[in-house]
């Protein structure tokens, strides 16, 4: 699972996650990461956030930082 940096937070905000929503789904995700228990709407928020999160990391890739 990931955390969103601030460039990516900009990015969110085009898929309509305010700030705060960022913010909590965050520590949502750092829940189900260290395996505590999370209600089933926040279980599929976070899905569809940390989905929505690694299709911007995706993006943002340049094909150069694979010869690194």
């Amino acid at each position: 699972m990931y955390e969103a940096t601030k460039l990516e937070r900009k990015a969110l905000q085009i898929y309509n996650y305010s700030p705060e929503a960022i913010d909590l789904l965050d520590l949502e995700s750092d829940k189900v990461r260290r395996g505590i228990a999370v209600g089933i709407k926040t279980a599929i928020a976070v899905c569809t956030y940390q989905s929505d999160l690694q299709l911007i990391k995706k993006s943002q890739k340049r094909w150069w930082h694979f010869w690194k």
